[in-house]
């Protein structure tokens, strides 16, 4: 698994500038690369920000491969807020929305909807907690592919200066996704997924500003649909850098 991503922000004129995003994700396999599957992202957009709030419109193109081979596009745009409402806390919502075509499996074609709502609280420099909601729908021409989803996340995130700074982030999500229609064993499939992360860093291993992150995911999908059932466990290491 892989995962690649890089922002900019440049300011144009008072209050307002430009930011583009490029991003690239996917999971490749050295012994079947017919399940190789990778997606790209750009955006680009405008930005209105003052000292304690910033609002930002930004169109999107979405690219999947899947086997190598084209598999879907997405084009929309995404809206997001950013506010602080005391020195300890701030608000983030976000609205994105979007139409996705399939090169081959037209079926799957339709409008995609994604809504968040988050709230951060820090306690003190060292430890802050985000606590989220989010929803949204995935239509398709064939309804038994088309569903509707909500989520609650929590994170905590803490720096223990007793151990010369090591930074831990623990963050846990719990999914549930509707579809509308029954498949072809007439189930009409019901899923609830947990998502849970644990981070650990340390800035003795940055490296001229690059900064290693160790990261242990767990998930589970818990499904009334006998062939989407699963539980995955993961190590993986990131490595981030402000400019």
């Amino acid at each position: 698994g892989y995962e690649f991503s890089a922002q900019k922000t440049q300011p144009i004129a008072g209050h307002w500038a430009a930011r583009g995003t490029a991003s690239v994700y996917g999971k490749s396999y050295w012994d079947a690369h017919d399940y190789d599957d990778q997606i790209a992202r750009t955006e680009a957009g405008i930005v209105w920000r003052n000292h304690n709030q910033e609002i930002s419109v930004q169109p999107y193109y979405e690219k999947r491969w899947y086997g190598n081979e084209p598999y879907s596009h997405t084009t929309g745009g995404a809206l997001r807020y950013s506010r602080t409402l005391s020195p300890k806390s701030r608000l983030f919502a976000a609205w994105q929305s979007g139409y996705k075509k399939h090169d081959k499996r037209e079926f799957l074609n339709g409008a995609t909807h994604l809504g968040s709502l988050s709230f951060l609280y820090r306690t003190s420099p060292e430890q802050y907690f985000v606590f989220g909601l989010g929803g949204g729908y995935e239509s398709a021409h064939d309804k038994s592919d088309a569903y509707t989803h909500g989520n609650a996340r929590f994170s905590w995130t803490r720096n223990w200066a007793a151990l010369k700074q090591l930074e831990t982030t623990f963050s846990t999500t719990v999914q549930q996704r509707h579809y509308r229609a029954p498949d072809f064993f007439n189930i009409k499939r019901r899923d609830t997924e947990y998502f849970t992360r644990l981070s650990v860093s340390h800035p003795k291993f940055s490296w001229h500003g690059f900064a290693p992150r160790l990261n242990w995911t767990w998930s589970r999908t818990r499904s009334n649909h006998f062939y989407y059932r699963q539980t995955e466990s993961r190590v993986l290491l990131d490595v981030s850098k402000q400019f």
